[in-house]
């Protein structure tokens, strides 16, 4: 894809964990391929992510996320849900000079973070709709410091007072 000066990319990352800590499994909605990121495999799974309220305190934060609804995807999300598995979703941004439709840069930058129990919220014909709730995991997200501008916030961006 190419893309102009100053264009950038996202993608979001998802894994879940068992309540000892071991990864069962690990997504990206990105690549239509499994990479390599952080030295391990992220399979492809089109998923969409609400994102994370801005201010919203730790203990209420809750987010979305809606899966095609295969069978490997529903197998996956109801062993996450009944096991009470922790999921960890990271949004990342990179250049379009960076974009390569075969594997993740090098250059990503984290623009958001949240951790929480996993809990299935609906299924339909064809979707899945789980959640993330810090409140019920009680281990919050995280927004790196960042400088506002139009095209992170965007447009037009605005302080209010």
């Amino acid at each position: 894809m190419a893309g102009t000066a100053g264009t950038t990319y996202s993608v979001a990352l998802l894994d879940l964990s068992t309540p000892g800590g071991i990864v069962a499994a690990r997504w990206q909605s990105r690549w239509p391929q499994t990479v390599t990121w952080e030295s391990a495999p992220w399979q492809f799974v089109r998923f969409e992510w609400d994102g994370v309220a801005s201010g919203a305190a730790i203990g209420t934060a809750q987010s979305s996320i809606a899966v095609p609804l295969l069978p490997s995807t529903l197998a996956t999300l109801t062993m996450a849900a009944d096991g009470l598995y922790r999921g960890r979703i990271r949004s990342y941004h990179y250049p379009a000079a960076d974009n390569s439709s075969t594997a993740p840069p090098a250059q990503m930058v984290i623009v958001g973070q949240m951790e929480g129990l996993l809990s299935v919220e609906s299924i339909t014909e064809t979707m899945i709709t789980a959640s993330l709730s810090a409140a019920q995991a009680v281990v919050g997200l995280t927004f790196p410091p960042r400088r506002a501008t139009t095209d992170l916030i965007g447009t037009p961006c605005v302080l209010e007072v």
